[in-house]
């Protein structure tokens, strides 16, 4: 025969049992509130770095894009920079990128292209002594707005002469 004081067991009364639950839901809660504001916060001001203000409507395009390889020729290249936008926007370099991974660089000066504007440009290669290669991968514009107008044009988007 068991004794009674086995039958009858102590345990946490529901009232209590309750309250302690519902304390460490709300703990849990707080705690992933904080955390999800502190993410929300650094996600923020990481996109208002990268998004400035100035280059929000910042819209280039490269135009009639031209090389001229032949030996003769002075290493020339030609394109036409679109500023479709309503901000100005300032282009220092612009890349030419070969299907080998070697790259080229003109400078452009910090050129200012205004809103609407269209602004052609000639250049020579100078940064090497070499003619201007048919391998042309793409052409990039390095500007001041890298999100927006950091554009590029394909190889196969170039026309061979000029």
């Amino acid at each position: 025969m068991k004794s009674k004081k086995n039958v009858y067991r102590k345990a946490v009364s529901p009232l209590i049992a309750t309250v302690l639950l519902i304390a460490i839901t709300l703990a849990i809660g707080g705690f992933m509130s904080m955390w999800t504001q502190q993410v929300t916060r650094a996600q923020t001001d990481e996109a208002s770095k990268t998004a400035q203000a100035e280059c929000q409507y910042v819209y280039l395009s490269i135009e009639n894009a031209r090389i001229n390889t032949s030996e003769e020729a002075d290493n020339k290249t030609a394109l036409d920079i679109l500023n479709t936008g309503t901000r100005d926007v300032t282009v220092n370099k612009i890349q030419v990128i070969y299907d080998d991974d070697i790259s080229t660089y003109a400078d452009m000066n910090a050129t200012i292209i205004t809103a609407g504007e269209r602004v052609p440009v000639n250049w020579w290669n100078t940064t090497t002594n070499d003619t201007m290669r048919r391998d042309v991968r793409l052409l990039r514009l390095i500007t001041t707005c890298p999100r927006n107008a950091n554009i590029e044009v394909l190889g196969d988007e170039i026309n061979g002469t000029i």
